[in-house]
């Protein structure tokens, strides 16, 4: 896994969200298929967020290794 491109994944969702939530509020165009789009906006950035947390805790732990730009854990490696 690329940390990077993972948080560059992150950054670009949250900055096309962002506004479309502002504007979804500031006009009280609060719907049910609006907040369907922002839930499942939301759930994409956590699970994102959640994967780099958890790998972050194991880089700690020194239970993998991603210092050649791919995570290794116990022997298996997965690519960028």
């Amino acid at each position: 896994m690329n940390y990077k491109v993972e948080l560059d994944k992150i950054r670009k969702v949250l900055k096309d969200f962002i506004p479309q939530l502002k504007a979804t509020i500031v006009g009280a165009q609060v719907t049910h298929d609006n907040v369907v789009t922002i839930t499942k906006e939301l759930k994409k950035v956590n699970y994102r967020l959640d994967r780099l947390r958890s790998d972050l805790k194991l880089v700690k732990e020194k239970k993998i290794d991603v210092s050649n730009g791919s995570r290794t854990d116990n022997g298996c490696s997965e690519p960028n």
